[in-house]
């Protein structure tokens, strides 16, 4: 399923890291959407379960890690992102958009992210909160 749902994301028409970025967030957005009532009862049990989450964390890290580190690596070659690890870029990559999903689907129980949400979420990812030297006064 990773594998398809990668392919499907890599497919988009745009070749950017934020355009990847946008098809990555919005398949996923798909999938917990369709598959709401067992996302959220995963995150409630792998919050309260440490066993649990120590079993399937570690687990979804690493092939999460396997299929997007060549991701990665392609666009920082590209000079499209920042010369830090890889490993320690997609731990910040996850914890945004995990908190991001967590935050939306079960914490506010959402039905759906609205597209200037979602531009947003990109947007702060690529640029960070602080104001670029154009919008400074």
């Amino acid at each position: 399923m990773a594998n398809e749902a990668l392919g499907q994301i890599t497919n988009h028409a745009d070749p950017t890291f934020g355009g990847f970025l946008r098809a990555l967030i919005i398949n996923r957005i798909e999938f917990a959407m369709e598959n709401r009532e067992i996302f959220q009862v995963l995150v409630k049990e792998v919050m309260y379960k440490e066993e649990l989450k120590k079993e399937l964390l570690p687990y979804i890290f690493e092939v999460a890690t396997s299929r997007l580190t060549p991701v990665i690596e392609l666009y920082k070659e590209r000079g499209e992102l920042m010369d830090i690890p890889t490993d320690r870029m997609l731990k910040l990559l996850f914890t945004f958009i995990g908190g991001f999903f967590v935050s939306r689907f079960v914490l506010l129980n959402k039905e759906s992210i609205p597209e200037g949400e979602l531009e947003d979420a990109i947007y702060f990812v690529l640029n960070g909160i602080r104001k670029s030297s154009s919008q400074q006064e």
